[in-house]
């Protein structure tokens, strides 16, 4: 049987599996069976749970964890169908640290590269060996030790706590609009052409808990597409003015297009920007300490199973920068330069596609992220879902793909196992690729690494291999490498992959 990852990337739940629909009031204009998460949260991702929500509402500084799969679709519905306030409001997922994990990507120490003089290579650490800096060397151990998880559930997990904050921001400011909206009797669509303004209902839920203060808030339809109605949404907002986070300027619009009378089935896109104090943190090649966060997720349901495509970047200069295409697209090829475009993404491009079936979810996703605008490559997951006799089993495979402008971008290219050390070279890729299965325990309701079919072992030099005694690599207690061992790899062959990145929706 073929093993494939059991939803690794960004699951979106469907409600009753594509039986949701609307009650025709305002929720119409929203996918309110949409929720993008990793299935990798919790155990109910395959269990099938539905769990009560809390409506307790707090600015917190904990970890901002991936939100279990039914139970933040169950919470979206439970809002937009509210009858009073407190339905209304929401935990805010703003200002959350990110969750990093050590067995992806560790800084490593070095001594005697093989592939060139590491004499005046930096010593990040400071403890008198040069080092490679963290996030260029892959899947480095097959476990996460603060968690004990495969490390591809673990990373993955980060990888979308990390996008997170703004998704559910996005989506929580919208449905808590309708939700007030519908609490104050004002759950009416509008007519063809005409709009509703909504921007006085946020004073009900605003609060220290909450602080939200509005600038904009609308929704409106406009012109019809293929006889069915088009809607648009919009907030706009100050979150966080007076707290010890500074104050983060949110844009959201949501374009929805129920494709059925029901909104069973729809398509749209939703983009969003976040700037301001709570972002002005230097580096990723900006000038200045400013920073934009912009980001669009198209969409698409149908009677079969989902399909969609989230973007998300850093730009420098949010007063300058242009994240959207002409389209309501995140554009890839808008990069930043300090002279001639200023406004451009600077860093953290990242793609993340997933088609399948909500009943099962069987299907393929796929992950990729550039991290500088200047870099030649993208990193890469790909994945796809099995499901058989009430089991969950899978593989996901990572390696550098093409710049993330490119139209194959998603697709893996091979290995680059020297990215960044002494006499790296980045051409020809190394037709190889990591691999690690999974499988979901029933009985633990976790993850588990299957060693029989885990390829992930490499030295990070041009041929990812070490065969000189005098080298070593020492991963600070995740990994080390003494001068006697000699390193072969066990990379799965390129050509052994048998997945190519979901091709994403059109949207509206």
């Amino acid at each position: 049987m073929v093993k494939n990852l059991g939803a690794v990337f960004l699951g979106i739940c469907i409600a009753g599996c594509g039986d949701s629909g609307s009650d025709n009031g305002l929720s119409e204009s929203y996918p309110s069976d949409l929720v993008i998460t990793s299935p990798f949260a919790t155990g109910s991702a395959v269990e099938g749970l539905t769990k009560l929500t809390s409506r307790f509402q707090q600015i917190s500084e904990e970890p901002l964890s991936p939100p279990d799969y039914v139970e933040k679709e169950q919470e979206i519905q439970n809002r937009i169908q509210g009858s009073s306030i407190a339905d209304c409001k929401f935990n805010l997922a703003l200002f959350r640290p990110k969750v990093d994990v050590t067995c992806y990507g560790p800084q490593l120490d070095f001594m005697n590269h093989v592939d060139g003089d590491d004499a005046s290579w930096p010593d990040q650490n400071m403890n008198g060996s040069p080092d490679l800096p963290s996030g260029d060397v892959g899947i480095w151990e097959s476990t996460e030790a603060s968690t004990n998880e495969p490390c591809v559930v673990a990373k993955i997990n980060s990888i979308v706590s990390e996008a997170q904050a703004y998704i559910q921001t996005s989506q929580d400011l919208l449905a808590s609009m309708l939700c007030l909206a519908k609490v104050k009797g004002l759950d009416t669509l509008p007519a063809l052409g005409a709009s509703s303004d909504l921007t006085n209902v946020f004073a009900d839920i605003r609060s220290d808990a909450l602080p939200i203060d509005a600038e904009n808030a609308l929704i409106e339809r406009l012109d019809d597409i293929d006889g069915r109605p088009q809607y648009h949404s919009r907030v706009t907002a100050k979150i966080g003015e007076g707290t010890s986070f500074g104050a983060v300027s949110v844009s959201t619009d949501l374009y929805h297009l129920p494709t059925s009378t029901d909104n069973a089935t729809y398509k749209g896109r939703l983009t969003f920007t976040f700037s301001g104090a709570g972002y002005a943190t230097p580096g990723g090649g900006c000038s200045a300490n400013s920073e934009l966060i912009g980001g669009s997720i198209v969409y698409e349901k149908s009677a079969s199973g989902i399909n969609y495509q989230f973007k998300r970047a850093k730009y420098c200069e949010e007063a300058q920068a242009e994240p959207f295409d002409s389209s309501n697209d995140l554009d890839a090829s808008n990069k930043y330069n300090a002279t001639t475009n200023p406004g451009g993404w600077a860093s953290d491009f990242t793609d993340f596609r997933g088609n399948f079936n909500p009943d099962t979810l069987v299907g393929t996703y796929s992950a990729a992220w550039q991290a500088g605008a200047l870099d030649s490559n993208t990193r890469a997951f790909l994945a796809q879902i099995e499901s058989a006799d009430q089991t969950y089993n899978g593989c996901g495979y990572y390696g550098f793909g093409p710049d993330v402008e490119d139209t194959n971008v998603g697709n893996i290219s091979g290995m680059i196992c020297n990215w960044a050390g002494p006499g790296n070279s980045h051409t020809p890729l190394t037709q190889k690729v990591q691999r690690q299965c999974v499988d979901f325990n029933r009985t633990t309701k976790v993850w588990e690494s299957d060693a029989a079919l885990l390829n992930i072992s490499y030295a990070p030099t041009n041929d990812c291999e070490i065969n000189n005694e005098t080298s070593t690599h020492d991963g600070g207690g995740v990994a080390s490498f003494d001068g006697e061992t000699v390193i072969p790899n066990n990379l799965l062959d390129l050509s052994e992959m048998p997945l190519s990145p979901p091709t994403p929706p059109s949207g509206i």
